[in-house]
């Protein structure tokens, strides 16, 4: 199923993103050479194109391309373009087809890298990248040498976020988001054609593109049914909204979940010593025994369609149950950082309110003694105005909250009726111990001074919240216990 890459050369515009970076390193390893180009900022994918041997152009001139490219002859090469920075209209983008080479948006290409393979695709508004991120875990694990490209700076079992195998299946997210949001409407999960699909769950998200709750569910329905027929959609059987999309999913489905209607059920949980623990049944039957040790009971969701998934790809379900004791996480997802003077700092992708909310619940239950602290980063004005009302509500169980400001997609103009500040005037009459943050420094000054041994800090957002880390950690070594 290794088919000659018809390619010499792949030039990636917007390199850095973590979509890009996995398809970047497959193409490496598949004999390319690899260019590309991104802005100068601190990525969480750095660290893996610099140990890969890649380092981008800094910034977008019309020149690299023809620098970079211009020694092989238009069919030897691919352009691939993130939906931002301009998408097609890049000036990258827009010179790269003068030159008649072939340009694809991100969705576009990861379908095509994904075309000689039997693929797994796993789709869902949350829980995408930690599940494919399993799926993947399991059959590396297995010795099933799978192809891989999942959107983090790194699984960190694995230590890369992709790879190009030589076995059967490749594992990718699934994104509902549109391929680019100027030129090409079509959600990047069509490109897709699983012979394994998952949908973790659907919610309204990406206010941008999708006017409501109805409009998500019928792209996902589109997705499953493109499913082949040979093959499966497994699909979480808890989740409302997934639950109404059931009837219209013509091709084979396996329900899971922990009610009592699902194909196999989760069971049994428990949860002590930093360790969750569950059992998979179909009707009487158990399964399997899970351990994890990444937490929360949205983990033991993502586990449980990874586990399938991986059965469903000729994987024991013995062998399933104990590589998943063996995985770690991905970066950015409830990912340790540092500690400082008894005070622990996570990081975390979440960007959604039911994502800060399983976040925060996870935390609370994995640290029942510790008190839980939040530094959020907005993402996007879009989402931050549909959804605001969730995000006044969603810090419930954090004891102190502290609210960046809103980092704005470079799609987006600035949006002056919705703003951090209006946010944490919000919040504060739920939780008094709200505050707006400027900077790290100002973080430390209402917030780090507060901060008492044992307490729980994350920092949050999808932005580059991220790239505050040096500066608490440093404000937090200078404070006495």
């Amino acid at each position: 199923m290794n088919k000659q890459f018809p390619f010499k050369s792949v030039y990636f515009v917007g390199i850095k993103g973590v979509g890009m970076t996995p398809l970047a390193l497959i193409a490496k390893e598949r004999g390319c050479i690899v260019y590309g180009s991104d802005v100068q900022e601190k990525f969480v994918t750095d660290e893996q194109l610099i140990q890969h041997h890649i380092t981008p152009l800094i910034g977008f001139k019309s020149s690299n391309i023809q620098k970079s490219l211009t020694a092989y002859k238009p069919q030897e090469v691919l352009v691939v373009v993130t939906g931002a920075h301009n998408g097609m209209k890049n000036p990258e983008a827009v010179h790269a087809k003068k030159l008649n080479y072939r340009v694809l948006t991100h969705g576009e290409a990861l379908g095509l890298f994904m075309q000689d393979k039997k693929q797994i695709s796993v789709a869902g508004s949350h829980g995408k990248t930690t599940t494919s991120a399993m799926i993947a875990h399991i059959l590396v694990k297995s010795k099933k040498d799978p192809s891989y490209a999942v959107g983090a700076g790194s699984i960190l079992s694995l230590k890369t976020s992709g790879q190009w195998g030589n076995g059967d299946y490749f594992v990718a997210e699934a994104d509902e988001y549109v391929s680019d949001p100027v030129s090409n409407k079509t959600p990047r999960f069509l490109y897709q054609k699983p012979h394994i699909a998952v949908i973790t769950n659907i919610d309204f998200d990406h206010p941008d593109v999708f006017k409501s709750i109805d409009d998500v569910r019928k792209v996902f329905i589109s997705f499953a049914n493109q499913t082949d027929h040979s093959g499966c959609v497994i699909v979480n059987g808890d989740d409302t909204q997934v639950v109404q999309a059931i009837p219209e999913i013509t091709t084979k489905k396996i329900t899971y979940g922990i009610s009592e209607h699902v194909s196999i059920r989760i069971g049994s949980i428990s949860i002590s010593d930093q360790k969750s623990t569950f059992e998979l049944r179909i009707k009487d039957k158990k399964l399997c025994t899970v351990l994890l040790t990444v937490p929360g009971f949205h983990n033991i969701q993502n586990a449980t369609a990874a586990a399938i998934a991986a059965h469903e790809a000729g994987i024991s379900w013995r062998q399933i149950a104990h590589t998943l004791s063996t995985f770690s996480g991905t970066k950015r997802r409830f990912e340790f950082i540092a500690e400082q003077k008894g005070i622990k700092l996570f990081d975390d992708y979440a960007h959604h309110p039911r994502e800060i909310e399983a976040t925060l619940s996870a935390a609370k239950t994995w640290y029942p003694q510790s008190r839980i602290v939040v530094l959020f980063q907005p993402h996007t004005y879009s989402r931050t105005k549909a959804l605001f009302d969730d995000f006044v509500t969603c810090f419930s169980s954090a004891s102190l909250v502290g609210i960046c400001d809103i980092f704005a997609s470079a799609r987006e103009k600035a949006d002056k009726k919705v703003s951090s500040k209006k946010l944490v005037d919000e919040i504060k009459k739920q939780s008094p111990h709200t505050y707006y943050v400027k900077d790290a420094k100002d973080f430390y000054e209402k917030i780090g001074r507060k901060l008492t041994q044992n307490d729980i800090l994350f920092t949050m957002g999808a932005g580059d919240i991220y790239t505050w880390h040096g500066e608490i950690i440093k404000h937090l070594s200078l404070r006495r216990k």
